[in-house]
């Protein structure tokens, strides 16, 4: 039988009389550790404080940043393949399902952002015109 740590089940093994062999490496390493963050503090006070401790919390992005930096990725993924497939296709090949199926977005949200060919065009050539 395995307890919640390492500890406490070779300690439960050593009074039953029972080998110790069953005791997986993540057991034996969990085990170290605890005795060796035992040992580290000192007193019992110590130690239980130790434990209580809350781990820290990664700052979360606001949803507002996340959707900011998605629409950019999108713009300017969207922004490459319409000059990609003007240069070699001409203006007249280039459709919303051509455009959003090579940069993988729904075809609904190519319609929604830009609802005509004329606007997909005029958003690539601004954003070509803009990195220059």
């Amino acid at each position: 039988m395995i307890h919640s740590t390492g500890l406490e089940a070779l300690m439960g093994l050593a009074k039953r009389g029972e080998s110790t062999q069953n005791i997986s490496v993540h057991h034996m390493n969990a085990t170290f550790n605890l005795l060796r963050t035992w040992m580290s503090l000192g007193s019992m006070e110590m130690i239980m404080a130790y434990w209580r401790q809350k781990p820290k919390q990664k700052r979360r992005r606001a949803a507002a940043e996340i959707l900011k930096d998605r629409d950019a990725r999108r713009t300017a993924a969207l922004a490459a393949c319409v000059t990609e497939l003007n240069r070699r296709q001409g203006p007249g090949r280039v459709t919303h399902t051509l455009v959003a199926e090579r940069v993988g977005v729904p075809v609904q949200y190519v319609h929604w952002k830009y609802p005509s060919i004329e606007t997909l065009l005029a958003m690539a050539d601004t954003t070509r015109h803009g990195d220059d």
